[in-house]
């Protein structure tokens, strides 16, 4: 779960979606408080963050510097490009943030973020951190991101990455799973983030006003320091998401969101292994996989929601083999998903 800065407004969030490359996980029972971060829009209470942050949140809360918390509602989404709009209430911005929305960026261009890392251990105060865009797009070739060197932790998703003149040039999404990287390639991931392009915000942000950039980067980082807060979110869900990479995936064939049948079994399901084929048309960076936690009468604590809409384009298919272990027990599933009328259907192939 990486997310971070904001110029008006930033998130803490913690948890999100992991992918092979895109890595992210969320852990969550009952009612768990997730944080990230957030940015203002406008100066009437519109924020950009990441979708994960809030993705499923009964209610959400953002702590502006000097201004006690406020409540949040989500207006719009794009879960593809794990963006979401939020309106905060009884919140008056002196300032917010303005996008670039220039779609090509420079590689090697210096870029930085302010965002709320892992608060409660932290603590609350917007850290700052700065690097370098290292590549124009994300995995896969992924053009709707940019690849950064800019060290994010937990909390820093749905932050702004900014240039020099304090425009929103990328929203901080993910980083490179360190475990995943390390049996792939033998070595540890350093500073392998993701930020999807501000271009990709445009649309969900008709009605925002326009901004100038700041005069130089010394007011640019001051101006995004007194904008930023803090979100927290309460999220209604007993599960671990996690975004799966597989080479399969990391070559851009799918994405799909998908959770474990129920194997009537008391504890953990876990995947070992996801392999994506026939995939009819269209690339995806990752897919999404939730493990699937059971109480000690064998009941699945998850929802039964085998994928989640949206995720498949509509007239998309494609067939997925997914290993699990349960304890020391090991089973490989087929499955052919397509998005027909409306909806997502999943067919297990025996």
């Amino acid at each position: 779960m990486l997310r971070q800065i904001a110029l008006a407004l930033l998130l803490a969030v913690l948890g999100l979606p992991a992918s092979q490359t895109l890595s992210t996980t969320a852990r969550q029972q009952a009612l768990t408080t997730v944080t990230g971060t957030a940015f203002a829009v406008d100066l009437a209470g519109l924020l950009l963050t990441a979708f994960h942050v809030v993705d499923g949140a009964r209610e959400i809360s953002v702590t502006c510097p000097g201004s006690s918390p406020a409540g949040a509602s989500v207006l719009t989404i794009a879960p593809l490009v794990d963006l979401a709009v939020l309106r905060v209430n009884a919140v008056q911005f002196r300032d917010y943030l303005p996008l670039n929305r220039d779609v090509n960026q420079t590689l090697g261009q210096r870029v930085f973020t302010i965002g709320f890392p892992a608060p409660d251990m932290l603590g609350t105060e917007p850290k700052y951190t700065e690097g370098t865009i290292a590549a124009l797009s994300g995995p896969g070739g992924d053009a709707s991101y940019l690849q950064i060197s800019v060290p994010v932790q937990p909390g820093n998703s749905g932050g702004p990455l900014l240039d020099e003149s304090g425009r929103v040039v990328g929203v901080v999404v993910a980083g490179a799973s360190a475990a995943r990287f390390l049996r792939a390639t033998g070595a540890l991931p350093q500073n392998v983030n993701w930020a999807v392009k501000a271009a990709f915000a445009v649309p969900l942000l008709e009605r925002a006003m326009p901004a100038g950039p700041a005069a130089d980067r010394e007011h640019a980082i001051a101006k995004a320091m007194t904008s930023t807060c803090l979100v927290r979110s309460s999220v209604p869900r007993n599960e671990t998401v996690q975004t799966a990479t597989s080479p399969e995936a990391l070559s851009g064939l799918a994405q799909v969101q998908f959770v474990q049948p129920n194997t009537k079994r008391t504890g953990t399901s876990v995947v070992t292994k996801i392999a994506v084929r026939n995939v009819s048309s269209g690339p995806i960076a990752g897919l999404t996989v939730t493990e699937t936690w059971y109480d000690k009468g064998g009941n699945r604590l998850t929802s039964g929601k085998g994928v989640v809409e949206g995720l498949l384009q509509p007239g998309q298919s494609a067939t997925i083999t997914i290993a699990t272990r349960f304890d020391s027990r090991m089973s490989t599933n087929n499955w052919n998903f397509s998005h027909a009328n409306g909806q997502v259907n999943p067919i297990k192939v025996q």
